[in-house]
């Protein structure tokens, strides 16, 4: 991953709190700031491409009763 520009960031995290609609306290929205390629860099992680095309019912079989 190519790091990102302070600006960049400040684009990327507000758009996200635009979309989720989420408020923040000044104090939470410097932090995100500062942790938020840390944070994206995870969730990436987090993330399985190989099943991202599957079927819920393939990923989750119902149990039958």
């Amino acid at each position: 991953m190519s790091e990102m520009t302070p600006e960049q960031i400040k684009q990327a995290v507000d758009a996200v709190l635009a979309a989720a609609r989420l408020p923040l306290t000044g104090e939470d929205y410097e932090r995100l700031l500062r942790t938020y390629t840390m944070v994206q860099s995870q969730t990436a992680a987090l993330r399985f491409p190989e099943v991202r095309y599957s079927e819920p019912a393939a990923i989750f079989p119902a149990i039958r009763t």
